[in-house]
């Protein structure tokens, strides 16, 4: 159709990402790759030699720091200039354009159970956005096998990015892969990540302290594969029926919202108990979660006890001051003598039925800090029997009831796989 060029986005995807990457690396790597290779000189002309140890500042909060192994650093990956997102053919029901996409047509793609996808991403009312998401209808170049996945930065957007590039590629890589262990592979991935962006970070000059939040999913046959690390969150939409009502010998099918993963707060229960196991701290400020032994027994029930902290304030784990527990980067935490904040990630496996499970919907917390999992089903669920983009409704509705986070969202429409 001619409205899938609307965008001007090139008809191949390939060609369209291989374009992209040859426009901007010489514009933009090129130079920062010289400036850095100055910049790596003069800082070490500054290193002591013979350390053993380097002791790593964040560079607004001076009192946190770590110790970290000289053994440690590492020479760092290239920086990542854009979200390596690839838009395929629109799918109408799902908006169309560049927004959506279909799975490929052969015969390997008609054992795949992704109909098509929609993305949504608005800065919102920050002043950078440091949200990141990637999409691949064909892994490996096989589309029976799709990859979705939405990254949350903080402190910045590398950490995001880098992810963006490089989690599925770890993915892949795993021996557990190769063997079709999709769940381990996610979790093997995962961790390779985390532990290669912390190299790139100790190398980096000046150091990157930014971390993020991750939730990839991965689609194969009728099997869904979801990680995950932090807040960002995965639900499943469902169009149940109901047992029958008695005496009428009907029933009707109604929307629901399945929890695909949970939210790595400082609240959740296992996450609290970690924390203070470890030696951290929990509360809306710094005084609140120091004055344990108050908070214990009447913080929870009074605002009087936020010390100074507004009383709906989230509540953040410490030393760090973050508002979820786990996350990929943050250096400085994870060297932290005290590390409340991890980056070991929880994957789980669910098993499709493709005669009720709809859609799946994929967002950081810029949309669930004000929508519910049922409201934001109900809303594609109505999106969708519109022929509207669902995604973008996401966004708008989340914009709507005062989000003031970058609002990030994918929306990947399921369909029955055919009888062999």
């Amino acid at each position: 159709d001619d409205d899938d060029d609307a965008e001007g986005v090139a008809a191949d995807p390939e060609e369209w990402h291989d374009a992209l990457n040859e426009e901007t690396a010489a514009a933009e790597v090129g130079p920062l790759k010289a400036k850095r290779r100055d910049d790596d000189d003069a800082a070490s002309k500054k290193r002591p030699k013979s350390a053993d140890a380097e002791v790593v500042a964040h560079p607004e909060y001076p009192g946190l720091g770590a110790t970290v192994p000289r053994s440690s650093f590492r020479p760092r990956a290239p920086v990542v200039v854009h979200p390596p997102v690839v838009p395929t053919v629109g799918d109408k029901a799902f908006g169309g354009g560049a927004s959506g996409g279909s799975s490929s047509s052969g015969s390997k793609a008609a054992r795949s159970a992704v109909a098509g996808f929609a993305v949504a991403s608005e800065q919102g009312r920050r002043k950078t956005m440091e949200d990141v998401y990637m999409v691949n209808g064909a892994v490996q170049d096989d589309p029976s096998t799709s990859y979705f996945a939405v990254f949350d930065g903080h402190a910045g957007s590398r950490a995001a990015e880098y992810c963006g590039q490089r989690m599925l590629d770890n993915i892949t890589s795993t021996a557990a892969w190769r063997r079709g262990d999709a769940k381990e592979a996610m979790r093997y991935g995962m961790q390779r990540t985390e532990q290669a962006y912390l190299r790139a970070a100790l190398s980096a000059t000046p150091r990157w302290f930014d971390g993020t939040t991750a939730v990839a999913c991965l689609v194969r046959g009728d099997a869904l594969t979801v990680g995950w690390v932090g807040d960002s969150r995965a639900i499943l939409g469902r169009w149940s029926r109901p047992a029958a009502a008695p005496g009428t010998g009907e029933s009707n099918r109604a929307w629901s919202a399945v929890p695909l993963s949970i939210d790595h707060k400082p609240t959740a229960p296992g996450e609290h108990r970690r924390i203070l196991d470890a030696g951290g701290t929990v509360g809306r400020s710094v005084r609140e979660a120091n004055a344990r032994s108050v908070t214990a027994v009447a913080g929870a029930r009074c605002p009087v006890f936020c010390f100074g902290a507004h009383p709906l304030a989230p509540m953040r784990c410490y030393p760090g001051g973050l508002s979820l527990s786990r996350s990929i980067g943050d250096v400085t935490l994870k060297y932290h003598s005290v590390k409340c904040v991890v980056g070991d990630p929880e994957v789980d496996q669910h098993k499709l039925d493709l005669d009720q499970d709809k859609f799946v919907v994929i967002g950081c917390d810029g949309i669930w800090d004000v929508l519910s999992n049922e409201l934001a089903v109900a809303i594609v669920a109505a999106a969708y029997q519109k022929k509207q983009d669902p995604a973008k409704a996401l966004v708008k509705e989340a914009a709507a009831k005062g989000s003031s986070d970058n609002m990030t969202v994918v929306v990947v429409k399921l369909r029955k796989l055919p009888h062999s």
